[in-house]
């Protein structure tokens, strides 16, 4: 998994480098609350980076917060990319950073092909 910062494109004109984001809203999810620290420590060695924002229990809530221009996320890739390939979600900065850790989807029973369940797999893996 990559993560990065991701905001909307009326605020992105605000952020010329990571410095810029002490000035703007981060938002966080409650779950990967060490993520923007991760993201700090690969971009900048020892800087201790503490966003500053409203912190959310579920990512999808923080990334619609985002969408709205509420202010930048530690986005994760594989559930960003639709909002950045429709262009409501930017990167700010070129830099990613990949996680050591990953997602994994685990299931009681075999998924049944072309089930809800089989289709969020699949798009997972992607």
């Amino acid at each position: 998994d990559e993560i990065f910062p991701v905001c909307a494109p009326g605020l992105a004109a605000r952020l010329c480098n990571p410095d810029d984001l002490a000035e703007v809203p981060c938002l966080s999810d409650a779950v990967w609350s060490g993520d923007w620290q991760a993201w700090a420590d690969a971009v900048r060695p020892g800087w201790a980076f503490v966003p500053r924002g409203p912190v959310y229990s579920l990512f999808a809530l923080a990334v619609e917060e985002t969408v709205n221009g509420a202010g930048v996320l530690m986005g994760h890739a594989p559930l960003v990319a639709q909002h950045l390939a429709s262009g409501a979600l930017v990167a700010p900065f070129g830099h990613r950073h990949r996680l050591r850790r990953t997602m994994r989807l685990w299931s009681a029973r075999p998924l049944r092909p072309g089930s809800a369940a089989a289709r969020v797999a699949d798009w997972l893996s992607a």
